[in-house]
């Protein structure tokens, strides 16, 4: 949606949503976690979000008051071991961790080796394999590497959200423009890879490209339509 000072159809997008604001639901989806992603909310003066997923599907919130979802949580931390997960990344080369406050509780994340491609990433698969531990693993721009409970990722958060407010998925419209975003565009829901897009996603490219950079629930879709959640 925004990237420092590009911003580029950003008023008119602002505009949009807040022109249409009984017909849709308003969310959006990012990596960052909750601290920085409401910063930008302040920085950029965004609409208020009606549903945030926060720390690349790790975390789900409501309004701008960032109400938890407690059952997204507990449906989550099933088989999550981050403790021990940590302790057995240490011994894997390569990869650093960040700073403290990029580690959620939900979220380990590292940093990866300028040399690290696609051979270590497979490497890094079968340590896991062997040692049982269940995560669900990332890695944006081969720089950022993130680990999640086996069970979260943004697509899993937009399909659980889909589940529990019963809106069919192709109600949803989602638009991502990096590698965790993947699953999200993947899914039933439509999905819009946008132009800034990063390399992991050259083969979700379709014959066009939008800016359209949230997710956007319409209103109209809800009700007793039930949805599928896998």
């Amino acid at each position: 949606m925004v990237e420092g000072k590009k911003t580029a159809g950003l008023e008119e997008l602002k505009e949009w949503i807040n022109n249409h604001r009984d017909q849709v639901v308003f969310g959006v989806a990012s990596g960052r976690n909750r601290e920085i992603t409401a910063q930008a909310f302040i920085d950029y003066d965004l609409p208020a979000a009606d549903i945030l997923i926060c720390s690349a599907g790790s975390e789900i919130y409501y309004t701008d008051k960032f109400i938890p979802d407690n059952g997204w949580e507990s449906h989550i931390n099933f088989q999550w071991k981050k403790e021990e997960l940590q302790n057995e990344l240490a011994q894997f080369p390569g990869i650093r961790l960040q700073e403290t406050n990029a580690q959620k509780r939900f979220k380990l994340s590292y940093y990866v080796n300028k040399e690290f491609n696609e051979d270590d990433l497979a490497d890094l698969h079968k340590f896991l394999d062997d040692r049982k531990l269940r995560v669900k693993i990332l890695l944006t721009e081969n720089h950022f590497l993130d680990f999640l409970p086996f069970r979260a990722s943004k697509g899993a958060a937009v399909r659980y959200l889909s589940y529990k407010w019963k809106i069919f998925q192709d109600r949803i419209i989602t638009a991502g423009n990096s590698g965790n975003d993947i699953d999200m565009l993947k899914g039933k829901t439509r999905g819009i890879v946008v132009s800034n897009y990063s390399p992991e996603l050259e083969d979700l490219k379709k014959s066009s490209l939008s800016i359209l950079p949230a997710i956007l629930f319409p209103w109209e879709s809800w009700g007793n339509q039930g949805a599928c959640f896998k």
